[in-house]
């Protein structure tokens, strides 16, 4: 009898296992397919990957990383250079040219660290002695995760420094060594500088030392991190003349408390990021042991994601830090649940875990992640049109700098809250955007639907009081919103 028990066990764990990794397996094809058709199209370039190789595509050109945001074209490139170093460096190996190859370029960079992340987790599974199974199952649970499909195959600095952690982690799980320490703070450094958010795994790597009373190494590893970051970040700023400190740090407190996070997918899309967390907070509470490295790391990780909840953007990480280390608990959970005589509690995890991925991969088959193809193509085909039909002047278009890329006109303020916030505080008291704006200087203004006037971004500030006073509403749709100076109206065609 014990040993049909532990047959029956041990088919229930392959069938259990084998299920969930066809379902992950499943959402990582449509993660590659949707890859593939996004990478050489035009229309999805947004602001949050746009301006990023925009920068990038700046830098190889004139050799400045960083720029004076107070002044024309008031552009602010708010993080650290890593990213932008990578990506120049591959766009001239490469030998590419133009603003558009530099996108794809960095849309093909993210998506392979995207799978690279995906490697190491399955490597950091091994290495804390998961079957092979099991160190698959993680790998694919994170790539095939919906929260990654954001963020995958765009141009975004955030799987870069989440890859840079994630090797952090791979050698601090390791066996010990003298060189240990100073590897790992080298890769969290790196993190750092590929985003200046990401500081969970440094902390926790340092109370885990602390915990086991390693206090020398403690003491190394942060007395390193420290002095190597403080000493990389003084040299840049000089290096820059104190504008790597304004794009990167001054520049961040214009950013608004405004409902992010869950509420920015929608309610259903929330189980994405909670169906993970749930089964690696269970599978913390089952073991003896918690205060090792991984599980401090979801602690921190998963705190900095809550109190930042309400943060636009900046601290949140946009949970991907919370979705790889989820996938790496979650995965050795079902493993054990697998194996156990009582199955209901594996059955309930297996649902929990399977809806928001089926959910994803059904949305995904019904043609939701094109919609933003089929809406954005005519709108923004119309928007050129119209764009292109003024001989002269500016556009200030700050949701979608696509726009006056492709419209042939020059990047002109990408931020809107960031640049309130070095106004209202006095950092930028020499700029001229102001000025600019109140003698009708630009040709069009452009705003997305959400930062219009009334919107939460709109606010008080003398920009918006320019605007309101020089400039009236001369065409919206769902999408877009232009604005005119008074007296220049072409063709007004307003609709409700």
């Amino acid at each position: 009898m014990p040993a049909i028990d532990k047959d029956l066990r041990q088919k229930g764990y392959f069938l259990a296992m084998g299920f969930l990794a066809s379902i992950a397996l499943l959402a990582v094809l449509f993660f590659f397919y949707y890859f593939l058709i996004r990478l050489y199209f035009p229309y999805d370039i947004r602001r949050y990957e746009t301006y990023i190789a925009y920068n990038a595509k700046l830098f190889v050109d004139t050799g400045l990383l960083y720029r004076n945001p107070c002044v024309y074209p008031y552009l602010l490139n708010i993080y650290t250079p890593l990213y932008y170093l990578f990506s120049a460096f591959f766009y001239k190996v490469l030998s590419l040219n133009g603003f558009l190859s530099m996108v794809i370029l960095c849309r093909a960079l993210t998506f392979c660290i995207s799978v690279g992340c995906s490697v190491l987790i399955y490597s950091i599974s091994r290495r804390l002695k998961a079957d092979m199974i099991t160190a698959v199952l993680a790998g694919l649970l994170f790539l095939g995760n919906p929260a990654l499909l954001a963020f995958g195959p765009v141009a975004r600095v955030d799987l870069l420094a989440l890859a840079f952690s994630l090797f952090a982690l791979y050698v601090i799980t390791g066996p010990h060594t003298r060189s240990q320490i100073y590897v790992a703070c080298l890769f969290c450094l790196a993190s750092f500088y590929a985003k200046q958010s990401y500081v969970s795994l440094f902390i926790a790597i340092l109370i885990c030392l602390l915990l086991e009373r390693r206090l020398k190494d403690a003491f190394s590893f942060s007395a390193s991190y420290l002095g190597f970051g403080i000493a990389i970040f003084m040299l840049l700023n000089i290096r820059t003349h104190g504008l790597f400190f304004m794009n990167t740090v001054a520049s961040l407190s214009g950013i608004v408390r405004e409902p992010q996070s869950l509420a920015r997918v929608g309610a259903g899309d929330g189980w994405m990021i909670i169906s993970p967390l749930a089964l690696a907070a269970a599978q913390i509470v089952s073991v003896e042991k918690k205060n090792n490295t991984v599980n401090i790391y979801f602690f921190i990780s998963a705190a900095i994601g809550v109190c930042s909840l309400y943060n636009r953007g900046a601290g949140v990480n946009y949970f991907l830090e919370i979705v790889a280390v989820s996938s790496l608990l979650g995965a050795t959970y079902l493993s054990r649940l697998s194996r156990a005589r009582n199955k209901l509690p594996l059955i309930l995890s297996v649902l929990l875990i399977v809806f928001p991925y089926l959910r994803y991969e059904v949305a995904f088959l019904r043609g939701r992640f094109r919609e933003d193809v089929v809406l954005l193509r005519p709108a923004k085909d119309a928007l050129l049109g119209r764009l292109n039909r003024s001989a002269s002047g500016f556009v200030l278009c700050n949701w979608d700098t696509d726009i006056a890329v492709r419209s042939g006109r020059p990047l002109v303020m990408n931020d809107w809250p960031m640049f309130e916030g070095l106004i209202n505080k006095g950092i930028c008291k020499a700029c001229d955007i102001v000025s600019m704006i109140g003698r009708g200087g630009f040709d069009y203004i452009v705003f997305n639907h959400t930062e219009c006037p009334g919107s939460i971004d709109w606010g008080s500030s003398a920009l918006a009081g320019e605007i309101n006073r020089k400039y009236i509403l001369e065409y919206k749709d769902s999408i877009f919103y232009i604005f005119v100076p008074v007296g220049k109206t072409r063709n007004a065609h307003i609709t409700d």
